[in-house]
């Protein structure tokens, strides 16, 4: 087993790490919203049967939404990939350090049920064109 030892970030190269994502993630809502800006979609539904008097209620849902599902697919891989590279990050701590001396057990349940759940959601969004309506 390898010695633990500590680990000295400059405060000036983290902030300049943190600026980095921050504006990749605006250059992307930026190209996003100049290439295929948001539109108002309406969605309606009407309930079961007919109601009283012979009359037919229908219901309009008006929502934002973007012609391609490629965006979506963009920003929830990203997010997929932030939360694997954090499960590999806890899965290595959590072999390395002691477990009666910090909750890397929690942290590491946590961001695996993260993980599972990102991976869902990125199978549910590329699959979302391929599944039919069942309306």
């Amino acid at each position: 087993k390898t010695p633990l030892h500590r680990v000295k970030v400059g405060k000036r190269k983290l902030l300049k790490s943190l600026a980095l994502v921050t504006i990749i993630v605006m250059c992307y809502l930026l190209i996003w919203s100049l290439i295929d800006p948001p539109s108002t979609q309406a969605y309606y539904s009407m309930p079961d049967g007919v109601m009283e008097g012979g009359k037919t209620v229908v219901t309009k849902s008006e929502y934002c939404s973007s012609d391609s599902s490629a965006w979506m697919v963009a920003n929830v891989g990203w997010q997929l990939l932030l939360v694997m590279s954090a499960s590999i990050v806890t899965f290595m701590a959590s072999n390395r350090f002691r477990k009666d001396l910090n909750e890397t057990r929690l942290l590491s349940s946590l961001i695996f049920v993260h993980l599972l759940f990102g991976l869902v959601r990125f199978a549910l969004v590329t699959l979302r064109d391929s599944i039919a309506d069942p309306i």
